[in-house]
């Protein structure tokens, strides 16, 4: 990952589709995939897609 990927990935995504305010990796995407991936789940909105 890039410099700039990452500090884009510090802020903020205003638009996050996470039902889960209260995670502390709300609307920060790079977080949560990381520490989903490491734990071998999928993120929220990753397994609403996988649904439809």
């Amino acid at each position: 990952m890039s410099d700039q990927q990452a500090v884009s990935c510090l802020k903020p995504d205003v638009n996050c589709p996470c039902p889960k305010t209260e995670c502390d990796n709300h609307s920060q995407c790079c977080k949560c995939v990381t520490v989903h991936r490491s734990a071998g789940s999928l993120t929220t909105c990753m397994a609403q897609l996988v649904k439809n």
